[in-house]
């Protein structure tokens, strides 16, 4: 079995990753242009709810 690295950073906002980072890591189906299978994942709907102050 071969190691692996893992990097993890903390970012202050969700624009700093950008969509198609996180879609493609979140829900990969969405960011190949198919409908989510979680939509609460996507990053339409977490960026919309960070835009709105309803979290963060």
């Amino acid at each position: 079995m071969s190691a692996q690295e893992i990097e993890i950073r903390l970012v202050p906002s969700l624009a700093e990753i950008g969509q198609a980072e996180w879609d493609a890591c979140a829900c990969p189906e969405a960011a190949e242009g198919g409908p989510p299978v979680d939509p609460f994942t996507t990053y339409r709907f977490l960026s919309a709810l960070e835009e709105s102050g309803s979290v963060g």
